[in-house]
């Protein structure tokens, strides 16, 4: 694509990162999985980890690149808010009985699970600590196995 081409199609650098976010989100609903919540918490929390890693790194070049410019956009910004507001949607439905079993900790379960099941975690893990896909899938597993009451039945 051409500079005019895309001048001709956005005004601005928000409205084609408004786009951009809008398209990359169609591209993750297109992959998404619905983890059936009546499944046993480890068969869910397995395959919990295995999609987030799939749609993790489908996003994960728009979400470094993002990263950069970012604080300079209110676009960025919405479309983080946006993702994360998704992914602790996700959450809080498949691991429900989970969270309301943690009682008070309820909160601060979801926060740990929303930062390890997001970007930012997903970032550490493969740009920081170098891990590849096998080795942070395996990490996120472990972490979302331990912050999940363990007491809790489906």
């Amino acid at each position: 694509m051409s500079l005019r081409a895309l001048w001709t199609n956005f005004k601005d650098m928000e409205g084609l990162f408004a786009a951009a976010g809008e398209r990359l989100m169609e591209r993750q609903r297109a992959e998404f999985r619905p983890v059936p919540t009546e499944l046993p918490l480890p068969e869910r929390i397995e395959r919990y980890c295995a999609q987030r890693a799939r749609l993790l790194e489908l996003i994960a070049p728009a979400a470094r690149a993002a990263r950069i410019r970012e604080p300079f956009s209110a676009q960025l910004r919405k479309n983080r808010a946006w993702y994360l507001e998704i992914a602790r949607e996700e959450i809080e439905t498949l691991f429900a009985p989970e969270l309301a079993s943690a009682g008070q900790a309820r909160r601060e379960v979801l926060d740990a699970l929303t930062v390890a099941a997001t970007f930012a975690g997903w970032s550490m893990w493969r740009d920081e600590l170098h891990l590849d896909v096998a080795g942070a899938t395996a990490v996120l597993r472990r972490m979302v196995t331990a912050l999940l009451p363990a007491g809790a039945t489906a």
